[in-house]
């Protein structure tokens, strides 16, 4: 019963990592349409700058999945 708790919460943890990723880009690309990059804190726009490092803004619909799963890796980067 521990196993099959623990795989299940390495589960979820992994899962939680790709909703973060898209949450992350759907926040940096909010910050751009509502051009406000200046205003963010400091700590707030270092984490805006590297994911616009690996991701520009989005102007066309397209598969974003090789984007998130970087914005993944940089997310469990940072520990």
């Amino acid at each position: 019963m521990g196993t099959n708790s623990a795989e299940f919460c390495a589960h979820v943890i992994n899962n939680c990592y790709q909703v973060l990723s898209i949450l992350y880009m759907a926040m940096a690309q909010a910050v751009d349409c509502l051009q406000i990059a200046n205003q963010l804190a400091p700590a707030t726009k270092a984490q805006y700058a590297a994911i616009r490092a690996i991701m520009p803004t989005i102007v066309e619909d397209k598969p974003f999945y090789e984007q998130l799963a970087q914005i993944e890796t940089y997310l469990r980067s940072k520990k």
